[in-house]
């Protein structure tokens, strides 16, 4: 006696699949396809948090690698300031400046050719860092004007900025260095004075802008330097009200008048 087929040809069964004559077919329904998609969303979903995540680490890592290489080019910045106040840099040594920065030879190649190549590089972010900070807004003040809080501000964090690097720079301006930093400093100060003075287009008053902006560079640097050598005697708010004074009454009014306080 013959055993009934389980599967009657021509009957569907399920995810769409139909039994014909000698062959099966697949004919997906539409609850199928629906599940399907259903499915892709759900994995699609998946993928993307799993990415996500990929990426979350990928950051932490790169944000802690990056810690690590900007704490070990300050640590390579403090070995070379500290070799130079000992010796001019042609008798430093890659190896002193490895062992102060407590890094080996592999890793300060890794950043830089040779010493010559820190110390250039060492100097050009600074003057990065202090063209930055340099504001002379106050150039534009008229005489009545200089002595407002907003211009008074500037003063003051410039001068904050210097005293916090005090050490640094006078260092760097005292070496014999083949590049003059307190030279250059003096030339971003002017540079400023320029961009500053910019709406003035008249030749007439070119070469006359130029002079000024270099009396007024220069005296604001020498001051700073001065103020360096004596900043346990002249405060910075003393500074500013001489520097100020300057602004408002010249150069000779303001020292006659230092001298009749002193």
């Amino acid at each position: 006696m013959e055993r009934a087929p389980a599967h009657q040809f021509g009957q569907a069964l399920p995810f769409g699949i139909v039994l014909t004559n000698n062959r099966t077919t697949f004919q997906p329904s539409v609850f199928l396809i629906l599940a399907v998609i259903q499915q892709m969303g759900r994995f699609c979903r998946v993928i993307a948090f799993l990415l996500s995540v990929k990426r979350l680490i990928e950051v932490i890592y790169l944000s802690k690698q990056d810690l690590r290489i900007m704490r070990t080019l300050k640590e390579i910045d403090r070995a070379l300031l500290e070799c130079l106040g000992q010796s001019p840099i042609e008798k430093i040594t890659v190896d002193q400046i490895c062992q102060r920065a407590m890094i080996n030879r592999s890793t300060f190649y890794t950043y830089y050719r040779d010493k010559f190549d820190l110390l250039y590089r060492y100097l050009d972010r600074l003057l990065y860092d202090f063209r930055k900070r340099v504001d002379v807004a106050f150039i534009n003040a008229t005489p009545k004007e200089v002595g407002d809080l907003i211009y008074q501000q500037n003063f003051e964090q410039v001068l904050q900025y210097m005293q916090e690097n005090r050490e640094v720079f006078q260092l760097l301006w005292s070496l014999p260095l083949k590049r003059s930093i307190f030279e250059e400093m003096t030339q971003v100060v002017y540079d400023r004075i320029l961009e500053r003075m910019s709406v003035i287009q008249d030749d007439v008053y070119a070469h006359s802008v130029d002079l000024y902006a270099r009396l007024f560079a220069s005296d604001m640097m020498t001051m700073v330097r001065w103020w360096f050598t004596c900043s346990d005697r002249v405060s910075s708010e003393k500074l500013q009200e001489i520097m100020s004074s300057n602004m408002k009454n010249g150069l000779f009014q303001t020292f006659f008048n230092y001298i009749r306080q002193a």
